[in-house]
């Protein structure tokens, strides 16, 4: 490229640009080109010719020149500037004088590519402080020109010859750029450098540092700022309340006004004015306030009184006094409770000490380690005997009401088959100690299995005490009681269940009671262990009396048939029984007591075990702290006042699980709130109700469009309906006016409590209000299966509303609860778990008390008589009751 060009070439087109610089300060700048003009700067005009420098002098390029066209290049351009440039020496140019400091040419190097027309980056080359320019050498070009001659450095030159390896970047005095050397002591990365940002590369790569990240992508939808905050509506009364400091209220004012102007008045006879003010009356308050009792009345109205909730046979099964519910009938109930718990813990203690001297004795007989005063037969068998009649004594009230109850209107008790092996035993050490013939070598005496029969019923006795105890002290701790009932008209049980039940609904709903009725009779009626000796014991009774004649016909000695009646008695006798259901029921008791629930008794688990379902409100499964209210969007210039009194009027007119919410916006002053009238509830869209004569829709948007309110598209509401969160819609007389948007959470104990009744096999049907709850979303957000929560459709849900509200005066104590929903449904999980551990433990009983028939007629068939003694019978019953305890113990830890 360099063979194409000469140096005038190159010369004239530098010239040109020279000019151009000039002309394009002296319009730009003119007093910048007045200054150069004063300091002697050489004149070019277009015309003349650039000089030539001598044979050193380097080309200098004016710095701040800019030309305004770019010179013509040839058709194919050099790849430098400098390639442009012939290797010889160039002709000399004019330089400027030696006195001329400010100098606005630099010369670029022989590396620099930079075209003609200046708009290349320059590199400065470091000169004097007050120099402005800066020269670049070739060392080919440094002096010899193409003859080999040398040129000569004009006079005055002020410019520094660098040599081009010696080259680098060194910023002038003036210059405000902050210039890193590369001296090497740089550590240069092989991207970027820590102290620069332009790229550096090097030969070796930088050390790769891999560390673990997560890239988390935000959704587009969960930004609602926009969403106006809901804010605190507050009554004006409230702020007539408020008084500020240095200010008479304008009514003082007017008194006081109205008091001087009547001062000198004449005021006739009897017309003086008494001071007396005549009391106002809020007639809308009061109208209100009508309208509430009238409803109230209406509500309660019934032909069938509320007691009549219960089946027949319940009621009049339970009769009893309901005194204790006063102040003073509770005390001294309480009191008689106190007193028999004494009782009954002196004669468990009396009864301890006497059975385990009785066993104490047998063992030491049996392994030889009798003391020898007791060797003797007689005095050791008149020890047994009155450490044995110490034992009858002190359980003689047991012994007697077993007997007697036969003959009253309770029937046989399990105190039964405990009076009867007691009186076998004592029969039978009285014919040991008195009667020599009845005195064989190979019969025992059962004086220590007597006593051990009457400390386990005793002890379960205590047990029972204990556990009406500690039912009343949380019956008398409640407010307000709720019980369960069953919805007894069968036709309002059909309608509400219509879709939701197979076969016969049999439903069970909570009812507040006033008084509850017959606590001690329902915590001690349907005793399982009365049922076992009614119908089992019996049978036990009459093959034990089988076996004695068989026995007696056998051997012919009625002493050993006389003995096997006593073991078999003994051995087949449901002691245990009254503790191991006394256990199982203190065990059910005691944890759903925790949870806002009690079942009295085995008959309120006998009266919850036949339902299939049970009725609750939807709205009692989101309490205030499970609904979450995020803001609202208002349209069409509602005003915000009036969006949320309406909103809240029908919302909480209709109990819906956001009533709360606005109870609290509202701060409790439903007063301001407008009368919200015909309330409607349309299955899974919403509410629909009448207020100041317009009509009102409070749903989701299938709600709305229904209607033919014009609603947001869908994307709209899709932005805020993101994580969980619903869009309730509120139009007034066909406009929309605003749109809320809320979640609601499961509450865990909730949770828990319904997957645990899930396992009972009993449906809930809830009645609904509300626009999102469903059986859908119950199931998604308690995660509980399909079809175990089922709402009801409209037409139900206002059967069941005379339901909802019913008061009762009294009713019996069944199955008790807070009227909380969680105590309504620990309430039926534990009567139904309890009727599962009665069941199971009537099988285990059963058949222990036949397996020990059966052991006792096999030894006395075997003429095992040795083998029958206090020790083995004694053992056999300690045995199987902790058998059957650890069963139910594990059945009863299930609640």
């Amino acid at each position: 490229m360099s063979d194409k060009l000469s140096i005038d070439e190159i010369l004239k087109r530098a010239q040109a640009v020279r000019e151009k610089s000039s002309e394009t300060i002296r319009k730009t700048n003119p007093a910048l080109a007045q200054k150069q003009a004063q300091q002697g700067a050489p004149a070019v005009s277009k015309n003349e010719q650039p000089s030539v420098h001598t044979a050193s002098a380097p080309v200098q390029t004016p710095k701040s020149a800019r030309p305004s066209q770019p010179p013509r290049m040839p058709s194919k351009a050099p790849e430098t500037f400098l390639d442009a440039v012939p290797r010889t020496s160039a002709p000399p140019q004019e330089t400027a004088p030696a006195g001329h400091l400010s100098d606005k040419t630099r010369r670029l190097p022989e590396t620099q590519q930079a075209p003609v027309d200046d708009k290349t980056k320059h590199v400065f080359v470091p000169g004097r402080a007050d120099d402005k320019t800066r020269l670049l050498d070739r060392p080919e070009a440094s002096g010899t020109r193409k003859d080999g001659s040398h040129a000569a450095v004009p006079d005055g030159d002020k410019t520094r010859k660098i040599p081009a390896e010696h080259l680098a970047y060194t910023a002038p005095a003036d210059d405000k750029t902050r210039t890193i050397p590369a001296d090497g002591r740089t550590r240069r990365s092989f991207f970027v450098s820590e102290n620069s940002a332009e790229r550096h590369f090097d030969e070796t790569p930088p050390d790769i540092i891999e560390r673990p990240a997560n890239i988390k992508s935000k959704s587009r939808f969960n930004k609602t700022l926009d969403l106006s905050e809901i804010p605190t509506i507050v009554a004006v009364d409230e702020l007539e309340h408020t008084r500020v400091m240095g200010y008479t209220p304008q009514q003082e004012e007017a008194a006081q006004k109205s008091a001087q102007r009547d001062d000198g008045q004449i005021v006739l006879e009897g017309f003086e004015d008494a001071g007396e003010t005549s009391e106002k009356i809020n007639e809308e308050e009061a109208e209100k306030k009508l309208l509430e009792r009238r409803r109230q009345k209406v509500r309660e109205f019934r032909i069938d009184s509320p007691n009549d909730v219960l089946e027949t046979t319940q009621q009049t099964a339970f009769t009893g006094s309901g005194e204790f519910n006063t102040k003073a009938g509770k005390k001294e109930f309480f009191s008689r409770l106190k007193a028999q718990k004494r009782r009954l813990g002196l004669q468990v203690g009396l009864t301890f000490v006497c059975a385990a001297a009785l066993l104490v004795l047998a063992v030491l007989r049996a392994t030889g380690y009798l003391p020898a005063p007791l060797l003797d037969q007689a005095l050791y068998n008149a020890v047994q005997a009155l450490l044995y009649a110490a034992c009858f004594i002190a359980n003689i009230s047991t012994i007697l009401r077993g007997f007697f109850s036969v003959f009253t209107k309770k029937g046989i008790t399990s105190a039964l088959p405990v009076s009867v092996g007691a009186l076998l035993v004592l029969v039978h050490t009285a014919l040991v100690l008195f009667y020599p013939d009845f005195a064989v070598e190979s019969i025992e005496l059962f004086a220590g299995a007597g006593a051990f029969v009457l400390f386990m019923y005793a002890a379960g006795r205590h047990m029972q005490v204990r556990r009406v105890l500690r039912n009343f002290d949380y019956i008398r701790a409640q407010d307000e009681k709720y019980v369960v009932e069953n919805i007894a008209n069968p036709v309002d049980a059909t309608v509400i269940s219509r879709g939701l039940l197979y076969g016969e609904p049999i439903l069970k709903t909570s009812v507040r009671v006033k008084n509850l009725v017959a606590f001690d009779e329902t915590s001690l009626a349907d005793d399982p262990a009365d049922k076992i000796a009614r119908t089992f014991y019996p049978v036990i009774l009459f093959l034990s009396l089988v076996l004695f004649v068989v026995v007696c016909v056998v051997t012919r000695q009625w002493p050993y048939g006389f003995t096997a009646l006593t073991a078999a008695v003994l051995a087949a006798c449901p002691c245990f029984a009254c503790g191991l259901f006394e256990t199982a029921l203190f065990t059910v008791t005691e944890r759903i007591s925790q949870k806002g629930a009690m079942v009295c008794g085995y008959a309120g688990a006998d009266f919850v075990e036949d339902a299939n379902a049970m009725v609750i409100e939807a709205s009692d499964l989101f309490a205030r702290k499970d609904c979450n209210l995020y803001g609202m969007r208002q349209f069409n210039g509602a005003k915000t006042d009036e969006i949320i009194l309406q909103t809240a009027a029908v919302l909480m007119r209709a109990k819906t699980p956001l009533a709360a919410v606005f109870d609290d916006v509202i701060v409790g002053k439903s007063s301001i709130l407008p009368e919200a009238k015909d309330i409607l509830y349309e299955d899974k869209m919403g509410l629909s109700a009448w207020i100041y004569g317009k009509k009102v829709l409070v749903g989701n948007r299938s709600m709305l469009l229904h209607h033919g309110v014009a609603v947001p598209n869908a994307e709209f509401e899709a932005r805020y309906t993101q994580k969980g969160r619903r869009a309730l819609y509120l139009a007034v007389a066909g406009k929309l006016w605003a749109m809320y948007i809320f979640s609601y959470s499961a509450d865990p104990d909730l949770q828990k409590d319904l997957k645990k009744l899930e396992k009972t096999g009993i449906t809930i049907l809830a009645k609904s209000t509300d626009a999102y709850i469903n059986d859908d979303f119950i199931a998604d957000v308690f995660d509980v299966p399909q079809g175990y929560v089922r709402v009801m459709n409209a037409a139900s849900a206002r059967v069941y509303e005379k339901y909802a509200s019913l008061v009762s005066e009294d009713a019996p104590a069944l199955v008790v609860h807070n009227g909380t929903v969680r105590g309504f449904l620990n309430a039926m999980f534990g009567a139904d778990r309890l009727y599962v551990c009665k069941n199971l433990l009537t099988f285990f009983i059963d058949f222990g008390c036949g397996l020990g028939f059966a052991l006792t007629a096999l030894l006395a068939f075997t003429n095992g008589f040795s083998l029958l003694s206090a020790l083995s019978v004694a053992a056999f019953q300690a045995m199987w009751a902790i058998v059957t305890y650890i069963l139910a113990k594990m059945r009863a830890n299930g609640v």
